[in-house]
């Protein structure tokens, strides 16, 4: 096994996982280049983890980035 410069990035694994062609271009040809469509997609990607952010689509409430919790119920 080799050491730590030929272990794959995590970031490698969600990409082997959504696109292998994409996998491809960004690890192993460095050929990936940001455009118009990834850039919009970083763009909307973002907007869902703002918690402040709501939206109506027709009847549907959208809402993002909510936080949950629960109390210790065994203390109760």
């Amino acid at each position: 096994m080799g050491g730590p410069d030929d272990w794959l990035p995590l970031s490698g694994i969600q990409h082997f996982c959504f696109c292998r062609r994409q996998w491809a271009l960004i690890h192993l040809e460095q050929q990936w280049a940001e455009n118009r469509r990834t850039a919009e997609g970083q763009l909307d990607h973002a907007r869902c983890h703002d918690a402040n952010q709501t939206e109506r689509r027709g009847g549907l409430l959208i809402t993002r980035g909510c936080l949950l919790y629960t109390s210790d119920a065994a203390d109760e």
